[in-house]
Order: structure tokens, then sequence, then C-alpha cells
């Protein structure tokens, strides 16, 4: 896939914007999990922290928020668009541009991306802005296709 259409796949798909400390090992929710799910000024989010160990917080405002979290399993913040119930194809939605800004200082193993994901073919997606102590060697399934640079930072495709 060439960056043009790599760049358009992607500005026509992003759904969310996630903060992740750990690998989520599953993704079912259990009775022990904590979950918070909400739309606020028009933007859908998520908290999930697995089996509700630690501390783990959220709070979001109009397309924005903010999390912390210590002592953790696995834990997840997001927020953003979510399109899926529209059921429309992603040229009806016209150019969607990402902005974000963010003050991330990973300790341990976490990572903060942009997350989505295209139907037909079903796939899901991660543009990793920073990882922590460990980023993950690809080879569970993920195909690596090289890398780009795209206003100056290097990327894994």
């Amino acid at each position: 896939m060439n960056f043009k259409n790599f760049k358009k796949a992607v500005s026509c798909t992003v759904s969310a914007l996630m903060l992740a400390a750990g690998l989520p090992t599953a993704t079912a929710v259990n009775a022990a999990d904590q979950q918070t799910r909400g739309n606020i000024g028009g933007y859908d989010y998520e908290m999930w922290n697995q089996n509700g160990q630690g501390q783990a917080s959220m709070n979001p405002s109009a397309g924005s928020f903010t999390c912390s979290w210590s002592n953790i399993e696995n834990f997840l913040a997001r927020m953003g668009k979510n399109f899926d119930s529209q059921k429309k194809s992603y040229k009806s939605f016209g150019e969607i541009v990402l902005t974000y800004d963010v003050e991330y200082t990973p300790r341990g193993n976490s990572y903060m991306c942009v997350y989505g994901w295209t139907r037909n073919p079903l796939m899901e997606y991660y543009i990793v802005e920073g990882w922590g102590d460990w980023e993950p060697p690809g080879n569970d399934g993920v195909d690596n296709f090289g890398t780009t640079t795209i206003d100056g930072k290097t990327y894994k495709i």
C-alpha cells in the first residue's frame, strides 16, 4: 500500500484516541472490571480497568480527557468519534482530520496511540506515538510493511 492510500485509509477511518498501560490480554469485560462509557460533546469515551485493580481514573470533557493510573493490571482510556452505527461508506464522511496534543510520560509498559478499524477487509490499526519500557516485536500475526516518515517522525507500518 503506498503512503497516499494509507493516509486516505487512516484519515477516513480514525475512530479513537487510546492510551493504555499494559497490553490487554483479554477484550471481554467481566464483572470485576471497572468500566465507564459515555458521550460528551459528541465524542464517545471509554475507561476500562481490568479486574478493578489499583487506582485508575479518567476525566472526559468535550473532545479531550485526562487520566491517571497506578498499580493496575491493564488499563484503557480512549475518546473519539465512533462512526460504526452510521453504516456509511468512508467516502460519504469526506476527509477526517485528527489533531491532538498529549502529555505522555510513561513509566512501565504502556503506549499512546491513535486507534481505529476498517471493514471489508476487517482490520485494526494503531498509529503509535509513544512507547513505554517495552515495544512489542510485532511477530504475533502482525505484518510489518516497512516505515514511513511524516512530519519528521518515523512510523512502522
